[in-house]
């Protein structure tokens, strides 16, 4: 290991997009993400069909050897594609995780069979807890510190909140655990909801509060832009300040 050069780097040009992005189904969060130069999507869900970016299907694959059953867990098929990613023996700049929400899934269920065991409790006090959550962080850790543009899509989780008060109030959150949640948050640029308006017009917005998960680390002012590359890209690589 060698030491860098004691020299200021020009973040404006060597920054890639680190972005975890989520809204209600069919917000346009694929069509967005699939805007960025190159990209590849790693889908879990399937709807794929009106996108014409690359694609892989994170999904199990079963194949029958005579009369036993193998399966490839989601998990691995995830895992080898990060894998073939980093070594970097393509030409994609853009990766988009649709949806984070399943990949976390995948990773549990992998975890199980691995582990014997039916739910992160019967492995201990904590114990299938922690044992999940390094094995997912570890790999999505490895994916956003690579040198492409990641983006992690999400569903949103909204939710009425009674304040002490006696009135309501409404969150929206990511539809992942919070632990969780606030780990990916730590690791991208931005985390952003996707919003309509009355007129069906799509927005990005940053809003960070008690009640609404978001925010970022680059100094945007504005609270919310059209969901446009080309507007995030003004913003971004500018830090809007």
């Amino acid at each position: 290991m060698s030491l860098p050069e004691n020299k200021k780097r020009d973040v404006q040009t060597s920054k890639k997009v680190k972005l975890y992005l989520y809204g209600s189904p069919m917000s346009g969060k694929t069509t967005f993400a699939s805007g960025f130069p190159e990209p590849l999507i790693l889908n879990t869900d399937g709807n794929i069909q009106y996108v014409d970016s690359p694609y892989i299907a994170i999904r199990d694959q079963i194949k029958m050897n005579g009369r036993i059953k193998e399966t490839k867990f989601a998990w691995t098929v995830f895992k080898e594609a990060v894998d073939e990613i980093i070594a970097g023996q393509h030409t994609f700049k853009t990766v988009v995780i649709d949806l984070i929400e399943d990949v976390y899934e995948a990773c549990r269920v992998y975890m199980y069979d691995k582990l014997g065991i039916e739910h992160e409790s019967d492995a201990g006090y904590g114990k299938g807890y922690d044992m999940i959550k390094t094995e997912f962080l570890t790999t999505i850790k490895r994916i956003i510190n690579s040198d492409y543009n990641i983006i992690l899509l999400s569903h949103d989780k909204i939710e009425e909140v009674k304040l002490r008060n006696g009135t309501s109030i409404t969150s929206y959150t990511v539809n992942l655990q919070e632990k969780i949640a606030k780990k990916l948050a730590g690791m991208v640029d931005i985390t952003a909801r996707v919003v309509l308006d009355d007129n069906n017009n799509r927005f990005m917005d940053f809003t960070y509060n008690d009640y609404v998960f978001g925010g970022n680390r680059i100094g945007l002012q504005q609270t919310k832009i059209p969901l446009k590359v080309e507007e995030f890209k003004k913003v971004f690589m500018g830090g809007n300040k």
